[in-house]
């Protein structure tokens, strides 16, 4: 008796929640209960018994609880605009995962504001070197694929440039110091052919820190990348308000810390967007891939040849 009470309030609770859910579809469920009782009752001519009246009140809890549920979604998604913090909390929300991103183009180290370069690895003058250390780590630098990471190569030659040359271990730096310039030159190629793969990646990545970013702030728009680049941005969902989307993305401003800024740092060409009878188009003028390449390389001290003298 338990066991089947216990299985009635599950049933009971699971289609309560789907209705709120899912409105649309509890609708048409509702409205196939209450049709089929009405012609139940008119085919069977024995007037509105005990099942009739039961399938009744399931059918109408069914539409009513799906008329809420539609009413509460819709709410949400009519926000009125969305106040001063607004854009603030975009780009708090976004720069929570620009470490992640880094992550994702196989590069080391932090990736920093997105669509711009690492933080120059520059060498530390405050202290003396640890020569043996330093070599330890160009060696280590120089094998598999470290030796096509520039950042891994920058770092350790931050240490080993500062090697003197009345160090008893020179010759074995200027040694290291030759086949870590292989590694750099392997390290730019790659990074340079491979920019527009590589970025194309942190702009689908960026697209889905947009759309979480976006939901939170109850715009439930799909952020779409589109392109062989991946750098068309399109954003579709259900009816939002002209202040939200001109709080949110500044007044189609692109300056550095903005929505648009960042979306143009990372390489979009332009930004579209639908939702109901809002509809906005941004063209953006970014930097090629290639060229936030280079600006990378310049960043992290890489673009000369590393030698020892």
């Amino acid at each position: 008796m338990l066991k089947r009470l216990g299985t009635l309030v599950a049933i009971t609770l699971f289609w309560l929640v789907a209705a709120l859910i899912f409105p649309i579809a509890f609708w048409v469920i509702g409205g196939l209960i209450l049709g089929g009782t009405l012609l139940h009752m008119v085919l069977d001519k024995q007037g509105f018994g005990a099942g009739h009246r039961f399938f009744a009140v399931v059918a109408a809890t069914t539409l009513l609880l799906a008329t809420a549920g539609f009413f509460v979604g819709r709410g949400s998604a009519d926000a009125e605009p969305l106040g001063v913090t607004t854009r603030a909390a975009v780009d708090d929300a976004i720069g929570d995962d620009e470490e992640e991103i880094g992550a994702d183009t196989g590069h080391a180290g932090d990736a920093g504001e997105l669509g711009t370069p690492p933080a120059e690895v520059g060498p530390d003058t405050g202290s003396p070197v640890d020569v043996t250390a330093a070599l330890r780590a160009a060696n280590a630098a120089r094998k598999g694929k470290a030796c096509k990471s520039l950042e891994t190569v920058a770092a350790a030659w931050a240490d080993l440039s500062r090697v003197p040359a009345d160090d008893e271990q020179f010759t074995k730096a200027k040694r290291a110091a030759a086949a870590l310039e292989k590694c750099r030159k392997k390290a730019v190629v790659a990074l340079t052919k491979g920019a527009t793969k590589t970025r194309a990646k942190e702009r689908a990545a960026l697209a889905k820190q947009v759309q979480r970013a976006l939901a939170e702030l109850g715009l439930r728009l799909k952020a779409k990348p589109g392109g062989k680049a991946k750098d068309k941005l399109t954003l579709k969902g259900r009816k939002v308000t002209h202040a939200a989307v001109d709080e949110v993305f500044a007044g189609g401003a692109t300056d550095e810390g903005s929505l648009l800024g960042r979306l143009q740092q990372a390489g979009f060409t332009k930004v579209s967007l639908a939702a109901g009878k809002v509809k906005r188009n941004w063209e953006l003028e970014p930097p090629a891939d290639e060229d936030a390449a280079r600006a990378t390389v310049e960043e992290l001290g890489m673009a000369e040849p590393l030698t020892l003298e």
